[in-house]
């Protein structure tokens, strides 16, 4: 016992320096900063689509925006176009569509408020995309004149599908399919078709000894929308443990000198 006594003051020392030790290293351990979460970029501002100015820039369609300008749906479609929580979506006929049967004998004997809802049939009342278009399947779209108070009270609606991406826009007259992209950003698309529609609300039923154009193809059965799987972000970087079991085994092995130098004074 005397032997332990006399050597108390420097055992305490002893651990006293230990402890010390292990206290600056544990102080030094690199520790982990939070990642600050990067800010949300703004969003971009919507794209302007002047329709008339992009149809004649085309240089096909001068039937189509001379329809425009006499029924003043131009404006109407413009306006819609403005309201980018909504948009518009218009298939403008070529000239040579116009040209083409039935709609060069059908058109000639229409009155003006038949002409401005002929014109608005050509209009849907929000924003597609060609690629949300090719996504659909025999799905029964309004028009601008479904909403329109017309006299004949008619539905004016439209089918449209997808054939091997191929959108095509069907009436029990005829079916367009769309030939060529004039405008396709949000909150505007014009497309161009190479048939009028004609609604069945001017027209009628066509005549069962009247030539029925045939569907350009058969629609798609298969229900899948296509999109591409989302990637997931990967996991942020777990902290590092390293530093406290380096902490834990430097302290373990202090004490085990410890031991070793008290049970050394002992004997």
């Amino acid at each position: 016992m005397s032997t332990v006594a006399q050597h108390l003051p420097q055992l305490y020392v002893l651990f006293l320096a230990l402890s010390l030790c292990a206290h600056a290293i544990h102080a030094q351990a690199p520790t982990e900063s939070p990642t600050p979460s990067p800010s949300p970029a703004p969003a971009p501002a919507p794209a302007f689509c002047n329709i008339t100015q992009v149809i004649q820039s085309a240089g096909q369609f001068t039937n189509f925006l001379q329809l425009l300008s006499d029924t003043q749906a131009g404006e109407r479609f413009q306006n819609q176009a403005n309201q980018s929580n909504v948009g518009i979506t218009v298939f403008a006929p070529t000239d040579e569509a116009f040209a083409a049967q039935p709609a060069a004998t059908l058109l000639k004997n229409i009155t003006e408020q038949q002409k401005v809802s002929l014109c608005h049939f050509h209009a849907l009342t929000k924003w597609y995309s060609l690629s949300s278009l090719q996504q659909v399947n025999n799905m029964m779209l309004s028009t601008f004149a479904t909403y329109n108070a017309n006299i004949n009270g008619g539905k004016y609606t439209v089918n449209v599908s997808d054939f091997n991406g191929t959108v095509t826009v069907r009436t029990e007259w005829t079916t367009a399919a769309i030939s060529s992209t004039l405008y396709n950003a949000e909150p505007c698309s014009v497309f161009a078709i190479n048939e009028v529609l004609l609604p069945i609300d001017i027209f009628g039923m066509p005549s069962p000894a009247a030539p029925t154009p045939a569907p350009s193809g058969s629609t798609s059965t298969d229900g899948s929308s296509g999109a591409t799987p989302t990637a997931t972000p990967p996991s942020a970087s777990q902290p590092s443990h390293s530093a406290p079991l380096v902490h834990y085994t430097f302290q373990l092995a202090m004490t085990s000198i410890f031991l070793l130098i008290f049970t050394s004074m002992l004997s």
